[in-house]
């Protein structure tokens, strides 16, 4: 039981993590047409 949890935890991180990757490759995209 607690296993199902742990692994439902790192989805969920993962998923945030992926998602924060894709905002910090826009947000980098964006400040290099600044430039």
């Amino acid at each position: 039981r607690m296993k199902l949890d742990e692994k439902r935890k790192n989805d969920d991180w993962d998923r945030l993590m992926e998602v924060n990757a894709r905002a910090g490759e826009l947000y980098q995209r964006e400040l290099d047409k600044k430039r």
